[in-house]
């Protein structure tokens, strides 16, 4: 190819059980570098940058889908919207007159399905979020999240990985509640009962006479989706003025 360009690339969406997508219209957004439209099961991504080659738009693309499928795993839990790469369109913007050149990859489709449950059907796809981006820590907790959630893990110990994510993104245990812009209090207490709660799936044998009442799981549970959107926002924008997450942003106890 004398000049290759990215035309669009196509995405299959997938989804566990417990989200119903049948009655949503397509769904379409603009973007500064690209154009996304899905419908059903299908997205097309349509490139209105430059990118000479597949991985170049992959790259530019894909942040803003893993984004995407974060905020939607936080919000509705794991696997609520994902996208696998399925092929890319090139065409060629300076052709050799009568030199026909066909770019095809072969598609590949993944479909994932989570525990089954209370399924919840959404009128609309939800719309990606803005200010929030995956990194390493991220990604790091939210898989102990969706591990816990699968029933992988427990409580206890998905609730502690996370915690300690938050120190080796920060630095250190200590600086991690300024660096995230979380409450000392928060961490203390997310701390305090991944260690002396459990009961029979307790971390510490002195926690086995100690199960979670419910008020300490859902507390737990939600302020694990809190403290990962948390780091979410410090991997967008690490500079940005945030407001504290405080024990007022969380179930009371």
């Amino acid at each position: 190819m004398n000049d290759p360009h990215v035309k669009a690339l196509h995405y299959t969406v997938k989804h566990g059980p417990h989200v119903d997508y049948s009655k949503a219209p397509p769904f379409e957004r603009e973007e500064s570098d690209f154009k996304i439209r899905i419908e059903g099961l299908h997205a097309e991504i349509t490139m209105k940058s430059h990118f000479a080659s597949l991985e170049e738009a992959r790259a530019a693309i894909e942040p803003f889908l893993r984004a995407w499928s974060l905020d939607m795993a936080l919000t509705y839990g794991p696997r609520a919207l994902e996208f696998d790469y399925e092929r890319g369109q090139i065409i060629d913007r300076k052709p050799t007159p009568g030199v026909h050149v066909l770019v095809a990859e072969p598609a590949s489709f993944k479909v994932s399905f989570g525990k089954p449950g209370l399924t919840v059907g959404l009128a609309a796809f939800p719309p990606p979020p803005s200010g929030i981006a995956r990194d390493p820590i991220v990604d790091m907790m939210l898989g102990r999240y969706v591990l816990y959630r699968d029933g992988g893990t427990i409580l206890a110990d998905a609730a502690n990985f996370c915690l300690t994510a938050l120190g080796v993104g920060a630095g250190s245990r200590k600086a991690a509640p300024n660096h995230y812009g979380i409450d000392k209090k928060v961490l203390s207490k997310l701390g305090e009962l991944a260690s002396t709660k459990g009961g029979a799936h307790a971390r510490k044998a002195a926690a086995a006479t100690a199960d979670f009442a419910p008020r300490e799981r859902q507390w737990l549970e939600h302020a694990m989706t809190l403290i990962i959107r948390r780091a979410a926002e410090v991997a967008f924008d690490p500079h940005a003025a945030r407001r504290p997450i405080t024990m007022a942003d969380l179930p009371q106890l």
